[in-house]
């Protein structure tokens, strides 16, 4: 364990780093992934259970999208574009479904090519986002009164998923739409970003154009390992670590909080 400049420690080793994520002493908190947009811990797992039981249902047509997505690519592409378009189209019918208002589908594309889902490198694109977040969230908001006003049997995209785990009471309009959008950058670029490390990592061990000799699923652990999504994951110790989690080479030291 190292002392963070911020506060807190760092856990670098397995078995201690495994204790803090799996333990529900350390889990009995809300998650810092929502910020405040969910009142309690319960709507947090409500909300992250039904967005992924709905991917997951999802999952063969994402199969299918995405053959047809790579066999249309150019014959040269430039990464990590390629990728991210790639992850969109696919993804773009389970995200926001095809009968969505024709304003909200259009400006959802912009976003992904204008630095919303994408962060933008340079400030004036930056800039550039910022105003064209405001005018997708506002469309969404009223795509989100329209669906409560008349609920979908069963869900048809993210966003269905959303309404269906986030009561009107606890969550109002703006904030399910705030929640949606950050659920769409979540879903898209770990995916994307887990797809063009992958892409590297073959061509740079095979620069020949000859098969890759490995299967697809090594190549991707590897990148995963090598470039994991969530690298650090944070975790608040209530107690100093001699009463919850011995320190694997000292004695027991204090810890308001631990990042493994």
């Amino acid at each position: 364990m190292f002392r963070l400049p911020h506060g807190g420690y760092c856990v670098r080793n397995a078995d201690l780093a495994q204790t803090l994520l799996r333990s529900p002493e350390y889990n009995t908190g809300k998650s810092g992934f929502f910020n405040e947009l969910l009142p309690t811990r319960h709507a947090q797992v409500e909300v992250g259970h039904a967005v992924r039981n709905f991917l997951r249902a999802a999952l063969p047509r994402y199969r299918a999208e995405l053959t047809r997505a790579v066999t249309a690519l150019p014959e040269v592409s430039r990464w990590p574009a390629a990728g991210d378009t790639l992850v969109h189209r696919c993804l773009a019918d389970p995200l926001l479904h095809p009968e969505s208002p024709a304003r909200t589908g259009g400006l959802t594309d912009r976003a992904m090519r204008g630095g919303v889902v994408f962060h933008a490198p340079r400030a004036w694109r930056r800039a550039r986002a910022e105003f064209l977040r405001a005018k997708l969230l506002t469309a969404l908001t009223e795509d989100v009164r329209q669906r409560r006003e008349r609920p979908a049997d069963e869900p048809r995209d993210v966003l269905d998923a959303l309404l269906a785990a986030c009561p009107p009471t606890e969550v109002t309009d703006r904030t399910l739409t705030e929640l949606h959008l950050m659920m769409y950058r979540a879903i898209v670029v770990p995916i994307s970003a887990s797809l063009a490390w992958s892409v590297l990592l073959g061509c740079l061990h095979q620069p020949s154009d000859a098969p890759w000799p490995w299967p697809a699923d090594q190549v991707v652990r590897e990148a995963l390992r090598y470039r994991p999504v969530p690298w650090l994951l944070g975790r608040v110790v209530l107690r100093t670590r001699s009463n919850s989690v011995a320190s694997p080479s000292g004695p027991a030291t204090s810890s308001p909080s631990a990042r493994t």
